[in-house]
């Protein structure tokens, strides 16, 4: 049964709501405070510390959607409005923790991390949001908006990966927005027209519709383009490797040549070494023996070869002398 409509100064005052907005902000402050110190290597940036609000943010809308969920889809409801959490004290609560949320993420985003606070899905989306949640909480559903927190899935699954780069897995990411935001997101527009006929819930839902579907866009040109870089830098590493393979068998042809030049430069030496010495005079031409010469004052016997004189000897012989 659908609570009666109240206006926004009601639900402001309401006990119900601003109690567990207060204690949901101090308790979000403080865990920005502290968790940075207790685990100072993981929130060593800026970017990772802008993303504690938002995770502890997702993962208390995704643990709090459950029974929500439990009720509309496991138990059969035929309509949300026929859900007895519809306009429950624990739905209020949920709904008085994310407008906490909201509110403590601008206030310490543009006092401790302004460069990460994106207009679109930081100030834009969270003042939206705010003046949605108010609505929702003023027409007695705030369990509509519980219901939608398994939303905040992809987001927490986003936020590890900004705490951690190997924590950061985009398949999953992906799977889990479409699933949730594009998916889930439209069954629960149309369920909301035929749950509260003649009220205008449903163009609430389909309102930030654009909102996701322009996210999940922006997601898949980013995955385009890494998959891009990423082909083109495998492309440039492999020429690079190609070029240094060139390089290094060259190199190796080269070595191989110097090493074959000088083995065969000793073998020329050793072959040398090893050859008999021929003396220099045994490449000369022979050239004609010369007959002794004479000395000047020699006597004509001496002079006379020995052939001669063995005529000249023979000759007397046979002449008697005088």
């Amino acid at each position: 049964m659908v609570a009666n409509i109240r206006s926004f100064l009601e639900v402001l005052t309401a006990a119900d709501f601003t109690v567990p907005l207060f204690l949901s902000a101090f308790l979000l402050i403080s865990s920005y405070a502290t968790l940075p110190r207790l685990f100072p290597t993981t929130f060593t940036s800026e970017k990772s510390r802008a993303w504690i609000l938002t995770f502890i943010a997702a993962i208390t809308l995704t643990l709090g959607s459950l029974p929500f969920l439990h009720s509309h889809l496991v138990l059969g409801r035929a309509s949300m409005a026929s859900s007895p959490l519809v306009d429950s004290t624990f739905a209020r609560s949920i709904c008085a923790f994310f407008v906490a949320y909201l509110l403590c993420d601008l206030g310490v985003g543009a006092t401790c991390y302004p460069k990460q606070m994106n207009f679109w899905s930081g100030y834009f989306h969270h003042t939206l949001y705010t003046f949605m949640v108010l609505g929702l909480l003023a027409a007695g559903v705030p369990g509509g908006f519980c219901t939608m927190g398994i939303l905040e899935l992809p987001t927490a699954v986003m936020a590890l990966g900004c705490f951690n780069k190997k924590w950061r897995n985009d398949a999953v990411f992906g799977a889990t927005f479409f699933l949730t935001r594009i998916m889930i997101h439209a069954y629960f527009i149309v369920d909301l027209y035929h749950s509260f006929p003649g009220r205008p819930l449903w163009t609430v839902l389909a309102g930030v519709m654009p909102l996701h579907i322009m996210w999940f866009c922006g997601w898949i040109n980013q995955q385009v383009r890494i998959r891009r870089e990423k082909a083109a830098l495998n492309a440039a590493m492999g020429e690079k490797a190609a070029a240094e393979k060139e390089v290094d068998c060259g190199e190796s042809t080269l070595k191989s040549a110097e090493v074959l030049d000088a083995e065969e430069l000793a073998t020329a030496m050793a072959v040398t070494k090893a050859s008999p010495r021929v003396h220099k005079s045994a490449n000369r031409p022979h050239r004609q023996q010369r007959l002794p010469r004479m000395r000047s004052g020699a006597t004509l016997r001496e002079r006379t070869p020995v052939h001669q004189n063995l005529f000249t000897s023979h000759r007397n012989l046979s002449v008697p002398a005088a």
